[in-house]
């Protein structure tokens, strides 16, 4: 394999992308609700507009199940950034375009473009990134976690200040750009002998053998995997969730205005940046099924319960004790998202190990479609209709009930096939000798 100081440029270069990838998603946040209302479209509208990407890229998840070229992951990965960035540019372009219905449509199909170009890039960079050094799935799953949430994070303010800057084109112009030319370094800079992860370890014993493959029906069917994909999307739609209720929930509840909101937001996604290594470290070390429903599908219904509760409970009638439940449900929603590519391998190869050259980009994909799965149920079921309905309070024990069936369910599946605590990596017990060489 390529040397280690190669396989780390390249996944710095990587990471790099999944950062952009973060700040795009919010650097627009802080400025385009009060540009758009000057153009008379509505709030409704202007949610519908933003939640295309996720629509789009929940489809293009789907389809992405029946692609897997492990030669063309590279080529997906790096385009994916690109059709992000110019489609990026071309959504803050519109502004100068017809207004009403145009617009409208114009931005309807530019995030869903945007969207497709997303799930190219979060469907194939995991396996990328994962064959760069495939026994340390965990942390690397952690680390294009956090680059994300880093992104997320610094987003708002970045838009804020190039808005002051330029007005509202620059930072669609500087992001675009960016994710534009930043892939072409990531194509040029990863290790050519890096392809094809696990399955370069594990089959290379015979270079005649065949690579074993397995049908997309077989793993979307398989009770584990339908079972883990339940869990995560319920867990991950808290996402969403807090996404469209929070700020209403702040406004009403504490009286604090939009121009505050992002600052309370912030307990939620640093907690998530903070504890993702963390879970890296001890996936890595085979407690993916402890931490995804311990940690993850059983907290999540622990606090979602107490938030409905708090109403109710006048110690917990503060801001203060919001927000602190708040930074564990994003340390329980990031705990539910990072171990389901390992769990996905698990669970499937232990009915079809003969599969083992198919799974992860399989593992991958279903990833993506959990997380814009979750991300939909949570804004527009649990945050949208029952939200705007039973309020607040009620929207939580909803969450609080789905992610407690959630916990038994995948809970109950997990411990009878023995696989809450698995700590011998499958690269290991296949082939010891060339596990103990990746790094070399």
């Amino acid at each position: 394999m390529a040397s280690k100081q190669r396989r780390l440029i390249a996944l710095s270069l990587g990471l790099s992308l999944y950062i952009f990838t973060g700040l795009n998603d919010t650097f627009w946040t802080s400025f385009f609700p009060t540009e758009m209302e000057k153009k008379g479209i509505s709030k409704t509208t202007v949610g519908n507009i933003a939640s295309a990407y996720d629509l789009a890229g929940l489809i293009s998840s789907i389809f992405m199940l029946f692609i897997q070229d492990e030669n063309m992951r590279l080529f997906m990965f790096c385009s994916g950034s690109v059709v992000v960035g110019v489609g990026c540019m071309s959504f803050g372009q519109l502004i100068h375009g017809p207004s009403g219905l145009t617009f409208i449509t114009m931005s309807f199909i530019t995030r869903c473009v945007m969207g497709c170009g997303s799930t190219l890039l979060w469907c194939s960079g995991a396996t990328v990134l994962i064959a760069l050094f495939p026994q340390h799935t965990g942390r690397i799953c952690s680390l294009f976690e956090s680059a994300a949430s880093l992104g997320a994070i610094i987003g708002a303010p970045i838009g804020s200040l190039l808005f002051a800057l330029g007005g509202y084109p620059l930072p669609f112009w500087v992001v675009g750009w960016i994710q534009i030319v930043l892939p072409l370094f990531c194509f040029l800079g990863y290790p050519a002998r890096v392809s094809n992860g696990y399955e370069k370890i594990i089959n290379s014993k015979d270079e005649g053998e065949q690579k074993p493959t397995g049908g997309v029906l077989s793993f979307i069917l398989n009770p584990g995997v339908l079972c883990v994909a339940f869990a995560a999307i319920v867990t991950v739609s808290s996402f969403g969730f807090f996404n469209v209720a929070f700020s209403p929930h702040l406004e009403q509840q504490f009286d604090i205005g939009s121009g505050r909101v992002g600052l309370f937001f912030l307990s939620f996604t640093v907690s998530r940046l903070a504890i993702a290594p963390f879970f890296g470290y001890y996936i890595d070390k085979g407690y993916s099924g402890l931490i995804f429903i311990t940690f993850g599908c059983f907290l999540s219904a622990i606090c979602f319960a107490i938030l409905a509760l708090s109403n109710q409970v006048s110690i917990l009638k503060n801001i203060i004790s919001l927000e602190v439940i708040l930074g564990i449900i994003g340390l329980s929603s990031t705990a539910a998202f990072l171990p389901i590519i390992v769990l996905f391998q698990k669970v499937y190869l232990r009915q079809r190990p003969e599969c083992v050259g198919v799974v992860d980009s399989f593992a991958a994909t279903m990833s993506n479609l959990c997380y814009t799965s979750g991300l939909i149920l949570g804004q527009s079921i649990i945050g949208g209709s029952i939200f705007e309905y039973f309020g607040f309070f009620n929207s939580c024990m909803v969450e609080a009930i789905i992610c407690g069936v959630a916990t038994v369910l995948a809970g109950v599946y997990l411990a009878k096939n023995e696989l809450i605590i698995v700590k011998n990596n499958r690269v290991a017990k296949e082939d010891p000798e060339k596990y103990q060489n990746a790094d070399d």
